[in-house]
């Protein structure tokens, strides 16, 4: 396949980060939900803007978004939403496609992962463009994304 200026779209270099660095963005969210510490009696957004029950607090604290963390030297926004699209994106996938993806971002050679489950190299290829084309259009629909650059801006 041809793409302009010989790159790949940047949409798919990010779907394929992210897929590759699924464990790296777990753990940085995991981390960043227990860096926080105690919430008690904080600042919020609440009518009185001061909630002094701890439960409270954490309940609040633990549903809120995480805006971004940082994976490979590079901000990750919205990793909760990322690792919902891989999580969908696996699920979405048969019994195989998930096997060849999951090989596939693991690190795995393309050879060793078309002999040890026996399909060409073909349907190889073909997997992980269905895959990453399903994970793009997840993306997009939560906004992560943009497949078309505004033409109106010039």
């Amino acid at each position: 396949m041809q793409y302009k200026n010989n790159r790949r779209n940047d949409y798919i270099t990010t779907v394929d980060f992210m897929f590759y660095h699924e464990n790296k963005i777990k753990q940085a969210v995991r981390e960043r939900r227990l860096d926080s510490g105690s919430h008690a009696g904080k600042m919020t957004a609440g009518r009185s803007g001061y909630i002094s029950d701890p439960t409270a607090q954490t309940a609040l604290h633990e549903l809120t978004p995480i805006r971004y963390v940082y994976v490979a030297g590079k901000k990750i926004e919205h990793p909760e939403k990322w690792l919902y699209v891989i999580r969908a994106t696996y699920e979405h996938l048969n019994e195989l496609q998930r096997k060849v993806a999951k090989s596939r971002y693991r690190g795995e050679n393309y050879q060793e992962t078309c002999c040890k489950l026996c399909v060409s190299q073909s349907t190889y290829g073909r997997i992980m463009t269905d895959t990453r084309m399903y994970a793009a259009a997840v993306a997009a629909q939560f906004g992560l994304i943009e497949i078309v650059k505004n033409i109106n801006n010039g």
